[in-house]
């Protein structure tokens, strides 16, 4: 379960928290694609991008390129917010294979809310 790959990601992702919490840009520019990469290459070592978890694996990609983008020039910052729109689309896309099997027990509460949100 906690291989190398793993522990290499983890210690990326603490060193982009130690490049925001210093405001250090320079460190920032490398640990942040760093990191996500180490997550994508762990992803792809565990999952190897098959069924449902190929929508997760391109959710990272994305992700990716939108921290790319939101490390460029301010003129990106659409680019790096659709890559991010694209990477959540995946993302509910892989959570959402299997859709739930529909009961009242299920359906009340949303009922509940949908008559809630009505009167108000």
């Amino acid at each position: 379960m906690f291989n190398g790959l793993l522990l290499l990601t983890i210690v990326a992702y603490c060193v982009e928290w130690f490049a925001v919490a210093t405001e250090n840009p320079r460190l920032r520019r490398i640990s942040k694609p760093a990191a996500v990469l180490l997550l994508l290459a762990w992803f792809t070592q565990q999952g190897h991008w098959q069924n449902e978890l190929w929508f997760f694996g391109m959710g990272l990609v994305f992700s990716l390129g939108g921290d790319v983008f939101l490390l460029l020039p301010v003129k990106f910052f659409p680019a790096g917010a659709l890559s991010f729109l694209t990477a959540h689309i995946f993302y509910i896309i892989g959570l959402n294979q299997r859709l739930p099997t529909l009961t009242w027990p299920c359906l009340l509460p949303l009922l509940a809310v949908a008559v809630a949100a009505f009167l108000i």
